[in-house]
């Protein structure tokens, strides 16, 4: 389904100095036969029921929002691909093929989304317009129906921001070539919105998202994800990945740090080994009757209501 989309052909900095820019008109020619200028009308509600939803009546979903960094090797793709089925992998890393034989039978879908320029030379804008392609496809598949897709992972997201950074340069530079390159002269803002076409259009998608990033260190051992430094706050879930190699001819341990955690602030700080979808599901929704491990396509959604609504729906009943 996604294999099928054809490489963008856009290519980086060889089209640096070419863009040639144009004025906007200020004017349409209505208007300015009337000689006046046309204000766009601003959109109001009829009422504030139109406007504005009461909580109570609202659906909340158990979708994970899930954001996990760390070295490589550290089971980042291998958390990713045990959540739930079918799941479509925006990959960038040309790496997460390797885990089918870990998940046979699974419904997993890998667009690996690297590119080149004409000389052979990887292209981060191309490869960035082949990701924001992929996510615009999924978008489409789950318009139509909502069961298609139980999973949406981006690894890594560190990579999408690093192009989008890129793509920030040459559009910096194709405005004025011989602009001071240095940090304070880019426009953060063609970053943080490139960056955004792939991330956040995966986030409000009603499906499980694992945005995967690569891992760095401060002085004081600190650690952190090198994606853009809003993503903790886009999703609800932060884990750190960790792989620890034994001594002995055992297997090497795996064990995931909860950093954040809306849902359940109690799971902040704690340490899991071999934590998967299952596990952090129920570890999340530890009252909850469904069974998280499986990985059925079709996710049922958590509608609460609140106990005056339901006694009102009670009400009715009987009355009729």
């Amino acid at each position: 389904m996604l294999a099928n989309i054809g490489a963008s052909n856009m290519s980086g900095w060889e089209k640096v100095g070419t863009k040639k820019t144009t004025k906007s008109r200020r004017r349409s020619k209505e208007v300015k036969a009337e000689g006046k200028v046309a204000t766009p009308e601003k959109e109001q509600f009829a009422t504030m029921d139109e406007a504005f939803t009461a909580i109570q009546d609202m659906e909340v979903t158990d979708y994970l929002k899930v954001g996990i960094y760390g070295e490589p090797g550290a089971g980042k793709s291998h958390f990713a691909a045990s959540f739930p089925e079918p799941v479509f992998v925006i990959d960038t890393e040309n790496r997460f093929a390797r885990l089918g034989r870990k998940f046979p039978g699974k419904d997993i879908r890998v667009m690996h989304c690297y590119r080149e320029d004409a000389e052979g030379i990887f292209d981060p804008v191309a490869t960035l317009h082949q990701m924001e392609k992929a996510i615009s496809t999924i978008r489409k598949i789950a318009k139509d129906d909502k069961s298609a897709v139980g999973t949406i992972v981006l690894d890594s997201t560190s990579d999408v921001w690093q192009y989008s950074m890129e793509y920030m340069k040459i559009e910096h530079l194709t405005k004025d070539r011989f602009a001071l390159v240095n940090r304070e002269g880019w426009n953060w803002g063609i970053a943080n919105k490139r960056n955004d076409a792939v991330v956040l259009k995966a986030i409000v998608q009603d499906a499980h998202v694992v945005l995967t990033g690569k891992i760095a260190y401060d002085d004081s051992g600190s650690t952190r994800g090198t994606w853009r430094k809003e993503v903790p706050y886009f999703v609800d879930v932060i884990v750190v990945a960790q792989c620890v190699d034994s001594d002995d001819d055992e297997e090497p341990q795996y064990f995931y740090t909860i950093e954040k955690c809306a849902e359940n602030g109690r799971l902040q700080t704690q340490v899991h080994e071999n934590l998967d979808f299952g596990n952090l599901y129920n570890l999340i929704y530890p009252d909850s009757e469904r069974e998280a491990a499986d990985s059925t396509p079709k996710q049922a959604k958590n509608k609460r209501k609140s106990k005056a609504k339901k006694a009102a729906e009670k009400a009715t009943e009987e009355e009729e």
